[in-house]
């Protein structure tokens, strides 16, 4: 249900997708027409212009509806802080380990101690 109520009308994407074709078709057409024209100013000089083959503005009749993702602050953004952070999680793996080796020690002196 919630992608379809995030995807538009198939009805209105091809009404829109039309449009833009239509637009950039005319774009094309109008660069094609101008290649071959050159333009000169009072002095003779022929006038550079830089071409360019993105189309301004946006063709959709609605605005846009997309959510932008909230940005997360950094946790670990400097270098110290993410080595601290490793520190802390190697003292805790070590302090786990020293755990489970005094368990198997008094597992031992019980004789409960099977590992196979």
């Amino acid at each position: 249900i919630e992608y379809r109520n995030n995807r538009p009308d198939v009805s209105k994407l091809q009404l829109q997708v039309d449009r833009f074709m239509e637009a950039f078709d005319r774009q094309v057409k109008d660069e094609k027409d101008n290649l071959g024209v050159r333009e000169v100013d009072e002095d003779g000089f022929e006038l550079v212009k830089r071409k360019s083959r993105k189309l301004k503005g946006s063709l959709s009749t609605e605005p846009s509806k997309r959510k932008k993702k909230k940005k997360e602050p950094l946790v670990n953004f400097y270098k110290s802080q993410r080595r601290d952070k490793q520190k802390e999680k190697l003292a805790v793996l070590r302090k786990k380990f020293e755990e489970d080796r005094q368990k198997i020690v008094e597992m031992r002196k019980a004789r409960r101690f099977k590992p196979y």
